[in-house]
């Protein structure tokens, strides 16, 4: 009876053991995606500030354009204006 006692709490022992190294490699697993997580968002913050600046640029880029495109057509309807009434 002895035997099998020290046989049970031997592996009483050994369940225990797994369950610890099971809960300690949830923990660490946990911390790892959190860090892991936290360098994704910062890196799609980084993106998107680069992004939102990259169409700043851009929308000022074609309001000149459009500025400019008016101007020019505007002064186009003076001069067929002008040729007209001459």
């Amino acid at each position: 009876m002895t035997k099998q006692n020290d046989v049970i709490r031997r592996l009483q022992e050994d369940v225990d053991q797994l369950e610890r190294a099971a809960e300690e490699s949830l923990i660490r697993t946990r911390i790892e995606s959190e860090k892991q997580e936290a360098a994704e968002r910062k890196n799609s913050e980084g993106k998107l500030a680069k992004l939102l600046q990259e169409l700043a640029e851009v929308r000022a880029e074609y309001a000149s354009v459009l500025a400019n495109h008016r101007n020019g057509e505007q002064a186009l309807r003076k001069v067929g204006y002008l040729a007209f009434c001459l």
